[in-house]
C-alpha cells in the first residue's frame, strides 16, 4: 500500500515533466534498498528550510544561480527540504550501494519539484552504475566559490540519467608508479522541462534526450608537491520525434546525421553538441594548495582548436589546508569571456553551393549555448553551463532561448573562518554583456552582483547550521536588487548499524 500511495502521489505532480521516468527510478530504489539491506549501513538525514525577501526587479543574482536549478524571479520565496542518503563506506568490498532521496516543497519558485534528487548507485570494485537524478557541479572547480564550469556548472536542475563512472581515479603500479591517474564517466538521460517550456512559449520539442562524456587525466610529479590535470567533457541534446536506437550511437561517436535526421544534423553533426577541454596546474605543499586553470568551451571544431582566442574560464584558486583558529579558508579569482565565438560571421562550405573556396571546417558565430532542441542549453529556465551567460528566466516576451551569450566578467569568491562556529562566504562579480551576434544590445550592459553569507554552527548543538545572507545587484540586465535570506538546516545520522 505504501508503494502504491507513493506512486500515486508522484503521478499527480503534473509539473514534473516525464513523470513516468521518475516512477521507475523510485521503484528501483525502493526495491533494491529493500532486497539488499546492509547490516552495517549508515543512513544520514538532512532537513533545511529557507526564506527570502527583497526588493527590485529580480531575486539577487547569486541567490538564484548555481543553486542546482532552485531559482526564481520572485522577490519573496522559500522552501522546505528533507533528504535521506547512504554513502559508500567500505572500499575493500567488491559490491556496495548508495542512494539518495531528496524531497521538497517550495513557494515562489518557477518550478516546484517533489524530488530534487532521487538516485541509486551500485559499485563493483572501481566501476559505478548510477540511476536517477543527482546534483552535480563543474569539474575541477570550487563548488562554493567558482562562477561555475563553462559547459556544466550546477546552475540548472539535475537531469535524470543512467550513468557509468569510475570510483574516483584509476591508476596502475605499472604505469608511472601510479602517478598517472584517470577518471571517466558516460551517461544518457532525458530533459523534464517540457511542461515549463510549453507554458512559456506555447510549444516545445518533446522527448529531448541527454548524453554526456567526461574524462580527467591527472599526473602527480615525483616531489609530491605538483600535479597536472587535463580533462574534457562533451554534452549533446538529441531525440525529439526520433525513437530509434541508432541515435544513441550517433551521439556516442559524433557523426553526421543519417537520412532520418534533420537537415542541420545531416550537414553538420547529429544532435546539438558542445563541450570543454581543461588544463590545470596544482601546487600543493603541506600547508596550502594553489591551482591555476583554464576551461575552453567549444561547440564545433573551430572552438576545439582555440580559434575562439581568449574565450574561456581562466582562474586561480587558493585553499588553506592547515587553518586552525581563524583566517582565509579558500579564495577564487576568475576571468570569464565568451565574446569571440571564433568570429562574428559564420562560414561553412555547406552553406555556399558552388563556392571556389575549399576550407571545409565550419567557423565563426558559434552561438554559445544555442540549441535546435528548445532553443537553449538549459533545463527548467536555467542555463546548464556558466550562469554568466544569461539564463532564459531573465528573458522577456516568451523567450526561452539565448539573448546574451557574449560576456566578459571578473568574478571573485572567498570563505573566511572567524571561529569554529562562525564562517563568512562572499561572492562578487562584474559583468559586461553584448547580447548575441544575431541581436546585439544597443549598448553594452553593465552589472555588478554580490552576495555575503554568514554561517553559524553552534558547537553545543551538533548538526545545526544557521545561514544569514544578503544579495545586492546593480546593473542593466538583472536590475537593481536587494535581498535577504535566512536558512536553517539540521543534519545527522538517522540509522547506524
Amino acid at each position: 500500500m505504501f508503494f502504491a500511495n507513493s506512486i500515486f502521489k508522484i503521478e499527480s505532480m503534473n509539473y514534473l515533466g516525464s513523470v513516468s521516468h521518475f516512477r521507475y527510478i523510485y521503484l528501483i530504489i525502493l526495491f533494491v534498498v529493500t532486497i539488499f539491506s546492509d547490516a552495517s549501513a549508515q543512513i544520514d538525514y538532512k532537513i533545511e528550510s529557507i526564506g527570502r525577501v527583497g526588493n527590485g526587479t529580480n531575486s539577487p543574482f547569486w541567490f538564484n544561480n548555481n543553486q542546482q536549478g532552485l531559482a526564481t524571479n520572485e522577490l519573496s520565496s522559500g522552501y522546505l527540504r528533507a533528504s535521506l542518503s547512504k554513502e559508500f563506506s567500505d572500499s575493500t568490498r567488491k559490491w556496495e550501494y548508495r542512494f539518495g532521496v531528496d524531497v521538497m516543497k517550495s513557494t515562489g519558485y518557477q518550478t516546484n519539484p517533489l524530488f530534487q534528487q532521487l538516485y541509486f548507485d551500485i559499485r563493483y570494485k572501481k566501476a559505478i552504475l548510477s540511476v536517477g537524478s543527482k546534483e552535480s557541479f563543474g569539474i575541477l572547480k570550487n563548488q562554493e566559490l567558482s562562477s561555475g564550469g563553462f559547459s556544466w556548472s550546477g546552475n540548472a536542475r539535475p537531469i535524470p540519467q543512467f550513468k557509468i563512472e569510475t570510483d574516483g581515479y584509476l591508476s596502475s603500479s605499472k604505469i608511472f608508479h601510479r602517478r598517472l591517474k584517470l577518471k571517466m564517466e558516460m551517461s544518457y538521460g532525458w530533459f523534464t522541462d517540457e511542461a515549463y517550456i510549453k507554458q512559456v512559449m506555447g510549444k516545445s520539442t518533446d522527448n529531448v534526450l541527454y548524453h554526456a562524456k567526461k574524462g580527467i587525466l591527472k599526473y602527480d610529479f615525483k616531489n609530491e608537491k605538483w600535479s597536472a590535470y587535463g580533462g574534457f567533457e562533451t554534452y549533446a541534446q538529441f531525440g525529439g520525434d526520433r525513437k530509434d536506437l541508432k541515435q544513441y550511437f550517433m551521439v556516442l561517436f559524433p557523426t553526421q546525421g543519417d537520412s532520418k535526421s534533420g537537415i542541420i544534423d545531416q550537414v553538420y553533426v547529429f544532435g546539438s553538441s558542445r563541450g570543454s577541454w581543461h588544463i590545470m596546474g596544482s601546487y600543493h605543499p603541506k600547508a596550502f594548495e594553489l591551482n591555476a586553470y583554464i576551461e575552453n568551451f567549444f561547440d564545433d571544431f573551430s572552438g576545439l582548436i582555440k580559434q575562439n582566442r581568449l574565450d574561456g574560464l581562466w582562474g586561480l584558486e587558493y585553499k588553506n589546508k592547515e587553518l586552525k583558529n581563524s583566517g582565509v579558508r579558500a579564495a577564487v579569482l576568475e576571468y570569464f569571456q565568451s565574446t569571440d565565438q571564433s568570429g562574428p560571421i559564420h562560414w561553412a562550405i555547406h552553406d555556399t553551393p558552388n563556392t571556389k573556396l575549399t576550407e571545409y571546417s565550419a567557423t565563426g558565430s558559434d552561438g554559445y549555448f544555442n540549441s535546435v532542441y528548445n532553443e537553449a542549453w538549459s533545463h527548467w529556465g536555467m542555463m546548464a553551463g556558466n550562469p554568466l551567460i544569461s539564463s532564459p528566466i531573465y528573458g522577456k516576451n516568451g523567450i526561452v532561448g539565448i539573448f546574451n551569450n557574449r560576456v566578459k566578467a571578473i568574478h571573485a569568491g572567498i570563505t573566511y573562518k572567524f571561529s569554529n562556529s562562525l564562517d563568512l562566504k562572499a561572492l562578487a562579480t562584474y559583468s559586461l554583456g553584448w547580447g548575441t551576434f544575431e541581436i546585439p544590445f544597443r549598448r553594452i550592459s553593465t552589472d555588478n552582483m554580490s552576495m555575503f553569507e554568514l554561517k553559524y554552527s553552534p558547537q553545543n548543538f551538533k548538526g545545526w547550521h544557521f545561514f544569514l545572507s544578503t544579495g545586492i545587484d546593480r546593473g542593466d540586465l538583472y536590475g537593481n536588487n536587494n535581498g535577504f535570506s535566512f536558512k536553517i538546516s539540521k543534519e545527522g545520522v538517522l540509522l547506524s548499524r
